[in-house]
């Protein structure tokens, strides 16, 4: 039996936070003490965690043995962990329509919290979940998956700009996917009968091909991956945590925009 490392979901609100607001300071984005302010928030530290524990599983799984994940609610914690895992073992969650089954799967139909963690009530309503309870536990999961692109770039058949889009709307509240707290709530509403489905907007005919990574190669891409979790403090997604601010300093480093 081992245990892994995993995030304090209780801090990971105010990290992620102070982390974004980092990210939008043009002065201190110039600042040479820039890096260490973004440790300091303990965001990276929180990525590391969490891909680290996924490293854990992958081992356990590659020398034969059987693995339980959970956590204290079981829909935090444990998709988290689960998601990354996958993405790192199997070559088909890293296409487009493995990475949505995924999401659909072990996000949303395993009852993670979207309407709670990232309060995503439809303004003018007026039961909006405590801030208290925003813990951004699916960006921290998109950006785990853009750590590893960043050091797997061949194998993955979407781009930055797919997992930017999933990222951005996830609470934009255009479309229906991300809505509600757990599949009951959404078949009580008829989210399905009534809204949009993001995955059919980023699949129409005429939008696919430019969320599609050029470089993919589905025989280069198969087997585990193996990555250094260490490493992502070297990778910032600023596509993601920065779009807000009309001009990017470029002194640190950043994955590819065009893969």
């Amino acid at each position: 039996m081992s245990r892994g490392t995993v995030v304090d979901i209780l801090k990971l609100r105010d990290s992620f936070i102070k982390y974004q607001q980092l990210c939008n300071d043009e002065k201190e984005m110039k600042s040479d003490k820039w890096y260490a302010l973004l440790d300091k928030t303990g965001w990276p530290y929180h990525i590391l965690c969490a891909i680290g524990t996924a490293n854990t599983v992958i081992r356990f799984l590659t020398n034969g043995n059987s693995v339980l994940v959970c956590s204290q609610l079981g829909s935090d914690r444990t998709p988290l962990v689960v998601g990354l895992a996958l993405i790192l073992i199997d070559p088909y969650y890293r296409t487009m329509e493995g990475f949505r089954v995924l999401i659909e799967r072990e996000f949303l139909s395993f009852g993670h919290q979207f309407r709670t963690r990232l309060r995503n009530a439809p303004k003018g309503q007026t039961n909006i979940p405590n801030e208290k309870v925003y813990i951004p536990i699916f960006f921290m999961f998109l950006d785990g998956v853009y750590q590893i692109m960043a050091q797997a770039p061949l194998a993955f058949e979407f781009n930055l700009r797919y997992l930017k889009k999933i990222a951005v709307h996830a609470s934009s509240l255009k479309f229906g996917t991300f809505l509600c707290d757990n599949e009951k709530e959404r078949e009580m509403l008829g989210v399905q009968e009534n809204t949009i489905s993001l995955w059919s907007y980023l699949e129409q005919y005429n939008k696919r091909e430019k969320y599609l990574n050029m470089f993919y190669n589905k025989e280069n891409a198969k087997g585990c991956l193996f990555i250094v979790p260490i490493a992502v403090r070297s990778y910032i997604w600023t596509a993601f945590y920065s779009r807000w601010t009309p001009s990017k300093v470029t002194h640190f480093k950043e994955y590819p925009k065009e893969m």
